[in-house]
């Protein structure tokens, strides 16, 4: 096996287990855990037209369209915003960037708190960048398309584990940040099947 972590570079293996996916991307693949950073990633890694076509239509298969469901994520994006409150200071007044925005939870959450904010999304599915568009966000489909850099605070909840080159990925997002600018990044726990 010629596994490499995308995270620290080891070759060091502490497991590898058949990979449980609903994505056909994801299935016949290994879910390996890295010996050293002890990062998660799938081996072998989909392809970039793979992962495309599971982002693209991601939305679409999370069974997230119920009010229940919206209930919970936006209890669970108001958690996530009283946290970069209590570490950022308050947002009014912030340019926010949620890339991966789905269906931008951080932004209702932050609009109950009653602050102005410029806030943009990158969203791949076309479907939700509509619905982020009718909220009034500037949504683009890919993170070099964003203008109007630099941005004072970046969302990244649950996206790092949806990329080919997660460390790369990230470069580039911190680039679009301020001087003092803050990087949210939120993956999946451990037990997670992505």
């Amino acid at each position: 096996m010629n596994w490499v972590c995308s995270i620290c570079g080891s070759d060091q293996v502490a497991r590898r287990r058949p990979m449980h996916s609903r994505f056909a991307a994801f299935r016949n693949r290994k879910l390996v855990t890295c010996g050293n950073c002890s990062a998660k990633t799938v081996f072998p890694v989909p392809n970039e037209a793979e992962l495309a076509e599971i982002n693209r239509t991601y939305w679409k298969s999370t069974g997230t369209d119920g009010a229940s469901a919206r209930e919970g994520l936006l209890e669970l994006a108001k958690h996530r915003v009283n946290y970069l409150v209590s570490h950022c200071g308050s947002l009014d007044g912030k340019r926010i960037l949620d890339i991966g925005a789905g269906h931008a939870y951080p932004y209702d959450a932050i609009r109950l708190l009653d602050v102005n904010v410029d806030y943009s999304a990158v969203e791949s599915d076309e479907q939700m960048r509509e619905e982020l568009s009718a909220k009034g966000i500037s949504a683009y489909a890919d993170l070099a398309d964003v203008e109007g850099s630099p941005f004072d605070l970046i969302i990244l909840s649950h996206v790092v584990e949806h990329v080919q080159s997660p460390v790369e990925f990230l470069r580039l997002a911190s680039e679009c940040l301020s001087e003092d600018g803050v990087l949210f990044v939120e993956v999946p726990n451990k037990d997670d099947f992505f």
